[in-house]
């Protein structure tokens, strides 16, 4: 059962598949010439049922069947049989008559693939893919990934080697690496991160972290691919002016939609597929997308904003200068009045105390030196008398 395959690397490895029968729900598929695509996983074959001749299904064989390849063909079969005008259907598990190889038959899609489709204009040296276009099938894949996340599957592996290409229509299939947002088991084994590495959006490819966020991170990659040829490996080397004008299409509002399904953060981008679908239709009908709006209308905010901040700063600027030319302006000191001078008495002016109302001192004037004069005459004799008393004979000179 874990006996490894041939592997398509040799010639003889494919055509031993050739002509071989399988057989499931009581019907016989017999593996035609046709490789519709060849894998690290697995090859694809064309395959007719019964007797009818149109090579109308697709089987599906893998390298290697082992225990984590049996779980991702159930879970390939579980998805692929959720109805959707979108959706590659599949059919049944069958096994082969002649050995013990078994493999998914799906409903065929007579077209190519996205991948091929860019390649062809890539090598022609023209415009990719008409924008116009490019927002059709992104409307529809957008239409077909809803219809997964809201039966809680992600798909994990969005690029556009799953996605197919028919006239005007779209469909996406490979649902091999689908996650179960419901399973308790994850078909991941540990330390392994499922998905091709340039879509990846980068909380799956850094963290092992999916949800429909990373599926829209990676259908932003597809549609930025298709529009412009080129693949990248991070969003830093994404060049939203290299999307192409069309005269159907604003590429103004494309390129506003995928730099938000680019978002670094899965917090910032879309919500919900969606909302981007919305934003696709209302660019495939000559309508300005809401995430343009959005868009606009901050940069009305910011740019209020900074006027604002100028005017402010410009009244702040003023106000300084004005303070400074004050400021530098010398301005005289007021002039308090000069006391009122007084003529120079004719005996010098002293303080003294005498009675006169609630203060005892007050400046002489001149009105008083009479009564001070007779006073102090009185104040000497007095003084003399008191010497002759207590000291007689003091102040005589001996004779």
């Amino acid at each position: 059962m874990n006996e490894k395959r041939n592997t398509p690397q040799t010639l003889d490895g494919i055509d031993a598949h050739v002509g071989r029968e399988f057989v499931a729900e009581g019907h016989s598929y017999v593996v035609c010439e046709d490789i519709l695509g060849v894998g690290g996983q697995a090859i694809i074959f064309a395959a007719c049922r019964d007797t009818e001749p149109d090579a109308d299904y697709v089987i599906k064989i893998p390298h290697e069947y082992n225990l984590e390849m049996q779980k991702r063909l159930a879970r390939e079969l579980h998805v692929g049989k959720l109805e959707h005008e979108h959706l590659v259907g599949a059919v049944a598990i069958a096994h082969c008559l002649s050995s013990e190889d078994v493999g998914l038959i799906s409903k065929r899609i007579h077209g190519t693939s996205l991948r091929n489709t860019i390649h062809a204009h890539r090598h022609k040296k023209e415009p990719p893919i008409p924008l116009d276009k490019i927002v059709r099938y992104g409307i529809q894949i957008a239409d077909a990934l809803q219809f997964l996340h809201e039966n809680d599957y992600v798909h994990r592996d969005m690029k556009p080697g799953n996605i197919l290409i028919a006239g005007e229509k779209a469909f996406l299939g490979d649902f091999g690496l689908c996650d179960d947002q419901n399973a308790s088991e994850s078909l991941t084994r540990t330390g392994v991160v499922p998905g091709t590495s340039e879509y990846m959006a980068p909380e799956q490819e850094e963290q092992g972290k999916t949800s429909p966020q990373s599926d829209i991170y990676s259908l932003g990659m597809v549609l930025y691919e298709s529009a412009t040829g080129e693949r990248i490996r991070s969003p830093k080397e994404i060049k939203l002016s290299d999307i192409p004008k069309d005269n159907g299409v604003s590429s103004h509002h494309f390129a506003a939609v995928i730099d938000h399904c680019l978002q670094y953060s899965a917090k910032k981008r879309y919500t919900t597929v969606s909302d981007l679908k919305a934003d696709l239709e209302s660019i495939a009908a000559n309508e300005v997308p809401k995430r343009y709006r959005v868009i606009q209308g901050r940069k009305k905010r910011l740019f209020l904003l900074r006027t604002i901040a100028a005017m402010a700063l410009a009244c702040l600027i003023g106000v300084a200068a004005w303070s400074s030319v004050s400021l530098l302006s010398v301005t005289p000191p007021p002039e308090f009045p000069v006391a009122e001078e007084y003529p120079e008495p004719d005996a010098p002016r002293f303080r003294m105390p005498l009675p006169n109302g609630n203060s005892p001192f007050r400046l002489l004037q001149d009105e008083d030196y009479p009564k001070i004069t007779s006073e102090t005459e009185m104040m000497l004799k007095m003084m003399e008398v008191h010497q002759m008393l207590w000291h007689p004979g003091a102040g005589k000179s001996d004779e």
